[in-house]
């Protein structure tokens, strides 16, 4: 177990299960060779051990199969709370990593309002900053299609059950114009030795038509509108094929 010391910069993000926040260490640590100066630690809301111990679990089936992901997680031990400690995904020099979930997931602050509930929701601030001045084109765009396909394919023979919420699509950092990668970066929903409903240990067909679904919500959020339909149109063609 990790046990790490450092101030920290920011809250991440925060739904209704966990809170991530940014770290940055009083000591670097080193994983696989390379040293953190800073980290994202994820911490359970309700304090629990158990949903701890099943995201470091997905997480390492997922690195185990080779499936695109976070370059480390790690439990640990922060301020005496036990954690996940993680790679920011902030901190990647070329890369803006962003997820659909965040804000599709966002609060009505009208209807807490009106129920008067406490909103203590945090956006993320990446994924903020692109809804804000959003990407005018995609170049790569059917590129990316199909080598996420190829990736997809790949995963799914591992019985791997993807779900929209956990992926996250890579952006380049400084054209704003292509599409570089994706990844897994929440675990929650992600299902190991999974089956489908008609008992399939490939569940290739399903996992495409989830890919489809949480590209289809980046364009809709991170695009701008008057560009959207052209992208929108080939994934709607490419869902007709799952």
């Amino acid at each position: 177990m990790l046990n790490i010391t450092g101030q920290i910069k920011e809250i991440l993000g925060k739904g209704n299960f966990w809170i991530v926040k940014e770290v940055q260490l009083d000591n670097p640590i080193s994983v696989n060779g390379k040293l953190y100066n800073n980290v994202a630690c994820k911490f359970s809301i309700k304090h629990s051990q158990e949903d701890i111990d099943r995201n470091l679990n997905i997480y390492q089936s997922l690195k185990k199969s080779n499936v695109p992901t976070l370059e480390f997680v790690e439990k640990g031990c922060y301020e005496n709370e036990i954690c996940l400690i993680a790679e920011n995904l902030a901190n990647r020099e070329d890369v803006l990593f962003v997820s659909p979930n965040t804000l599709r997931n966002k609060p009505d602050t009208r209807l807490i309002a009106l129920l008067h509930k406490k909103n203590d929701y945090v956006p993320s601030k990446i994924e903020t900053y692109l809804f804000n001045t959003k990407v005018n084109e995609i170049v790569n765009f059917n590129d990316f299609l199909n080598c996420s396909e190829k990736q997809v394919r790949l995963l799914s023979k591992k019985s791997l059950g993807l779900c929209e919420d956990a992926l996250f699509f890579g952006v380049d950092k400084k054209t704003r114009s292509k599409l570089t990668d994706w990844l897994i970066a929440d675990f929650d929903c992600i299902e190991i030795d999974y089956f489908d409903d008609e008992g399939d240990v490939d569940p290739f067909n399903g996992n495409m038509q989830v890919f489809l679904n949480a590209l289809y919500e980046f364009v809709h959020l991170f695009v701008i509108e008057k560009k959207q339909v052209k992208y929108l149109d080939i994934i709607s063609e490419w869902h007709e094929k799952y």
